[in-house]
């Protein structure tokens, strides 16, 4: 039986990510998120319209390609998030739906890995006794350097 740490634990990881998801589709609709200024690593050249492309393709369809295939590389969550981020502008919204759903098939695909590595006994303990809600502040004095590492991972977003 899951004691009531990780639990509570397992629905914050679930409620955080589905508010980023909700928070990038409201994003998209009011316009407060521009470009963003610094490039991932992941990043790609969107395609532009003197791009030789073949006649009747659609750029938005090339885009949903691009972060599709991006998506089932499995690279770090806060990269295919930026990612996620800077494309939805540029793509209609059947489009935009579409990824929606990669970005939530990721999720499903890669959290349970995440979840896995808080589940081991030495992270539960070392939480519990830890003042909730652990904050990216309330992490950085967490003494065992690997627990410490993994929380501080997971806020980042880095999912590797």
């Amino acid at each position: 039986m899951m004691n009531k740490s990780a639990k509570r634990f397992k629905w914050g990881v679930a409620i955080v990510a589905l508010t980023l998801v909700l928070t990038a589709c409201g994003a998209k609709n009011n316009g407060s998120e521009g470009p963003s200024a610094s490039p991932t690593s992941s990043s790609t050249p969107l395609p532009t319209a003197s791009d030789s492309e073949e006649p009747g393709e659609d750029p938005g369809e090339l885009i949903l390609k691009q972060f599709q295939d991006s998506a089932m590389a499995s690279p770090p969550a806060n990269e295919l998030f930026a990612s996620f981020k800077e494309l939805i502008a540029e793509v209609e919204p059947a489009q935009a739906d579409d990824m929606v759903r990669s970005l939530e098939a990721y999720y499903v695909k890669n959290l349970p890995g995440v979840e896995k590595e808080y589940e081991a006994e030495k992270v539960q303990q070392l939480l519990s006794k830890s003042e909730w809600p652990i904050t990216e502040e309330k992490a950085e004095s967490i003494g065992d350097a690997a627990v410490r590492d993994l929380v501080q991972r997971t806020y980042a977003g880095d999912t590797s």
